[in-house]
C-alpha cells in the first residue's frame, strides 16, 4: 500500500460526508498509526489541500492502535 492507495481510499470517503455544504465545528482528522505511507510529503501535502488534520498517535501509548483498529472496522 502506497500514499496514493490512502489518497484514493480518501476521495471516495469525503464525498458522502459532504463536508463542503455541512458546517462542522472541527475539521476531519485522520488518526492512521506511523507506517510509511502515512508520514510521507505526499499525503502531508494532499491532506493540507483538503484542510484535514494529520494526528499520529503515540506509538508507546497501548489505545491509540485500538482507536484506529475500530474506526477501520466502522468503515
Amino acid at each position: 500500500m502506497a500514499a496514493t492507495h490512502v489518497q484514493e481510499t480518501l476521495e471516495l470517503a469525503l464525498p458522502p460526508a459532504k463536508l463542503d455544504r455541512v458546517r462542522v465545528r472541527h475539521r476531519p482528522r485522520l488518526l492512521p498509526h506511523n507506517g510509511p505511507r502515512y508520514v510521507s510529503n505526499e499525503l502531508r501535502r494532499f491532506l493540507e489541500g483538503r484542510q484535514i488534520e494529520h494526528t499520529r498517535g503515540a506509538s508507546s501509548h497501548p489505545m491509540t492502535p485500538a482507536k484506529v483498529e475500530r474506526r477501520q472496522r466502522s468503515m
